[in-house]
């Protein structure tokens, strides 16, 4: 069993970590013995982890050094603690079904002797027990090695998928209600996303008749994110383009028509939980109007429009974000 106390960055938690530490043990085939539980604080320093078999510690381990980015963090940290559980597995046991319980082959202690107490490990002797795994498998460097990675972690890639709602002002000649959805990965602390975009159909009066406006498009966004406390606020620059879908209605003749919609943009968003796999999204978009449908009836009295043009518009968003494993 494996409890994790989140880390205040919000990048080791239980659903990061345990993904990991399952990856390395099915890749070893390791049986972890019953009663064991691994116990993680990523709140404290240095970041350590114990292995506790029957409610007693019988391994730990403390680093003093880990990597800067959060995949290679998590990845270090997981390795460690495969490394142990298989140590533990592959340990003799005594009459209590524990490793503790029988002595070593080489020190088993004469009857009578005073059995020995059980002991931690350092993060010197958690090394030299994971040698003759690097062995087994032939990979050929030190499986403590604080920087290896699983080969289907490529340098701590992650996808994101989501959706939502947003309220785009100024993109249309009238305000409207969208829906928002999409995906985006993430390396690091750099993201790129890329969704969609899907307006209810606005209907107004416009001179004689009404005009319905629905807007279809899409935004592209690449993000820097700045984690702390299990949240993350990100600020962004991207483009939105479409087409707003236009027709009118009780004029002398009717037409449809399809205008372009160009916008540069600049967001900030804040999401949390950060580090879960599901979290929330708020997002306050800035639209810079580069190309912006307007409607206008001509008349005897000449133009009527339904809007004046404005180059400058707004949207807020709110999100579900999902982290795919």
């Amino acid at each position: 069993m494996l409890s994790v106390r989140p880390s205040p960055d919000g990048c080791i938690t239980h659903a990061a970590l345990s993904e990991r530490v399952q990856r390395w043990l099915e890749r070893e085939r390791v049986r972890a013995p019953p009663r064991l539980e691994v116990a993680v604080d990523g709140a404290r320093e240095p970041i350590g982890f114990e292995l506790r078999q029957d409610g007693e510690t019988v391994a730990e381990r403390h680093f003093a050094v880990l990597p800067a980015g959060c995949g290679d963090r998590l990845d270090a940290l997981a390795l460690a603690i495969a490394v142990a559980v298989e140590h533990a597995a592959s340990a003799p046991t005594g009459d209590a079904g524990s490793p503790r319980a029988a002595p070593a082959a080489a020190g088993a202690q004469p009857a009578g002797a005073a059995p020995p107490q059980p002991t931690t490990t350092t993060a010197e002797t958690s090394e030299r027990a994971s040698e003759p795994r690097a062995e087994r498998t032939g990979e050929g460097a030190a499986v403590g090695d604080a920087n290896a990675k699983p080969a289907s972690d490529p340098g701590g890639l992650r996808v994101d998928l989501f959706a939502g709602g947003a309220w785009l002002i100024e993109a249309l000649p009238a305000p409207v209600l969208a829906v928002a959805a999409g995906g985006g990965v993430h390396l690091e602390r750099l993201r790129l996303e890329l969704g969609f975009l899907l307006s209810a159909e606005h209907t107004s009066a416009l001179g004689a008749g009404e005009s319905r406006l629905q807007l279809v498009g899409g935004r592209a966004h690449a993000c820097l994110g700045w984690p702390s406390a299990g949240l993350e606020l990100a600020g962004c620059a991207g483009i939105g383009a479409g087409a707003a879908l236009a027709q009118g209605d009780g004029y002398f003749e009717d037409r449809q028509a399809e205008m372009p919609w160009v916008a540069a943009l600049l967001r900030a968003a804040l999401r949390y939980p950060a580090g879960s796999w599901l979290s929330g999204r708020i997002a306050v978009d800035g639209l810079l109007n580069l190309l912006r449908p307007e409607l206008q009836v001509e008349g005897q009295a000449g133009p009527t429009d339904a809007d004046p043009t404005f180059p400058l518009g707004a949207a807020l968003s709110l999100e579900l974000v999902v982290a795919l494993p």
